[in-house]
């Protein structure tokens, strides 16, 4: 029952991710749905995916995510403002 409740959170937050136009709200469902991937690898025993996916998906991602972000200016304004070089 656990199992398919994450299985339902997992697959609610990946439609979140494709298709929320927000830069940084799509950011933070990606990090909800890495969090289901770390309890769902967990549950099914498998300790060192467990960890390799809390650790790229958990910190490295969205870290690289937000420098993207950052750099673009996608943070302070929005894509608009970006003035073309």
């Amino acid at each position: 029952m656990l199992t398919q409740l994450l299985l339902i959170l997992f697959l609610g937050s990946a439609v979140l991710v494709v298709f929320d136009e927000d830069l940084f709200r799509s950011l933070i469902y990606l990090s909800l749905l890495s969090i289901f991937i770390v309890i769902l690898t967990y549950l099914y025993r498998a300790p060192a995916v467990t960890v390799t996916v809390a650790v790229v998906n958990g910190a490295i991602s969205p870290m690289l995510f937000l420098v993207i972000m950052s750099k673009i200016g996608v943070l302070k304004g929005g894509v608009d403002d970006v003035e073309e070089t």
